[in-house]
């Protein structure tokens, strides 16, 4: 699977009291080598002078020392080295009376607290479909969205709203550190059940070839997952779908596996501290309230989800041969 943001550079101006760690690793993960971060919008105008990067998202905070100060001086300066930049703005609920501001100085997209690694995903990924000639037009569509409350949800206040995006962003980024923990250890287990095989004469007597070559197949499937996670992109969904697979592992490389694990104290500490009670619930109201139109553009999650047309990493398309007893 093509990942659109290994090659890219983003610079980060983040206030508004989501971590910037939280920030910095998820870009990481989900696959930008090249992460630039600073305080303000001077600052982060004399970085992008410089290294003129590929996107940026900021905080919306007070129109002047913030991600909309940035994105005017982007788009007015002279010594702008990219006037067509994609620029997300990210909005605390007490900011929405900057939107229209946000308008005026042509910002590119919006996104409201609270949120998940899905949803700032899809919207990057979104921004970088767009041609420059839609990037230079596009601000004139958003002048025609008028934005009210929906009644059906109401968002949270600042401090819940913080609260909910920091629980999302802190599960995705331990959920993927404890898949890939999976994937090493069912590697491991796999390439340890081959030698063993290879080794013991009882062992190879009590199995066909069908069974030895589905063992290879396993091993070269972790090999091209693990690709993947250095390569980074992975949702949400290709990680569930991934500890699936390890499930369904032959019983052989099943024993070994189960036994790395119990014997992996780090590993199972990391698991223990997994709070999947407080992701669901967090998950499920946050859906719910990024399924209602984007303020600056009218769009909602569902319209940039569609966009993402990079489809299943082929490691996750891999069907497991039957197994034959003789």
């Amino acid at each position: 699977m093509h990942n659109i943001f290994q090659n890219k550079s983003i610079l980060l101006i983040p206030d508004s009291g989501i971590s910037t760690q939280s920030y910095i690793e998820l870009m990481h993960v989900l696959g930008f080598k090249t992460i630039f971060q600073v305080k303000d919008a001077e600052e982060g105008y004399n970085s992008f002078k410089a290294y003129n990067q590929d996107i940026v998202i900021g905080d919306m905070i007070d129109g002047e020392h913030d991600i909309i100060k940035f994105c005017q001086l982007v788009r007015t300066h002279v010594s702008s080295p990219n006037k067509s930049l994609p620029v997300l703005c990210v909005a605390a609920p007490d900011k929405l009376h900057l939107v229209q501001r946000a308008k005026e100085v042509r910002m590119t997209d919006l996104l409201r607290i609270p949120f998940s690694a899905t949803h700032i995903s899809s919207k990057l990924r979104y921004l970088f479909s767009l041609s420059k000639d839609k990037l230079d037009h596009i601000y004139e569509t958003y002048q025609t969205v008028s934005f009210s409350e929906s009644k059906e949800a109401e968002w949270p206040k600042k401090r819940e709203a913080l609260s909910l995006t920091q629980i999302l962003l802190d599960f995705y980024l331990k959920h993927h550190e404890i898949v890939f923990a999976k994937l090493k250890l069912a590697q491991i287990a796999t390439t340890e059940c081959i030698e063993q095989a290879r080794k013991t004469y009882e062992k190879i007597k009590d199995k066909d070839n069908t069974n030895i070559y589905e063992f290879r197949d396993f091993e070269q499937m972790w090999d091209e997952i693990v690709n993947l996670f250095v390569r980074g992109g992975l949702t949400e969904e290709d990680m569930n779908e991934i500890e699936r697979l390890i499930k369904v592992i032959p019983k052989d490389i099943r024993q070994h596996y189960d036994s790395l694990t119990q014997q992996d104290k780090s590993f199972l500490a990391l698991v223990e501290s997994l709070n999947e009670t407080a992701y669901k619930n967090a998950k499920n109201k946050v859906t719910l309230l990024q399924a209602q139109p984007n303020p600056l553009n009218g769009m909602n999650a569902d319209d940039y989800s569609i966009h993402d047309k990079s489809g299943p990493p082929k490691a996750l398309l891999f069907k497991p041969k039957p197994r034959h007893n003789n």
